[in-house]
């Protein structure tokens, strides 16, 4: 019998700027749009691709909640959402892929 693989759990650390300011636990999460031109909108702001882990790693520094919520309009590609779900986790974020109910 072999002995187990250690796991662990993701720790953020928040800064001590944070701390030291209002502390509010229900900080929403940040949004990521993806459009059917290829286009990356991070808080409703056009962003390149290439730009959003810097982008994300600066907010996360004044944020407790590391969510970041993935959005892709109906006709935009899940490529683009793929692309946009590893920028977040090259930042070291949690992705949260949202999708659209078709009725």
């Amino acid at each position: 019998m072999q002995n187990p693989t250690p796991k662990g759990i993701t720790v953020h650390v928040v800064s001590d700027a944070v701390r030291k300011g209002n502390f509010d636990p229900w900080t929403q999460p940040i949004v990521i749009r993806v459009d059917a031109e290829h286009r990356y909108y991070l808080q409703s702001k056009l962003i390149p691709l290439q730009n959003i882990p810097a982008a994300l790693e600066e907010s996360f520094k004044a944020r407790p909640n590391w969510t970041v919520y993935v959005e892709g309009d109906l006709d935009s590609t899940y490529g683009d959402a793929v692309q946009a779900a590893d920028a977040v986790r090259s930042a070291r974020g949690r992705v949260v892929l949202l999708t659209h109910t078709i009725r």
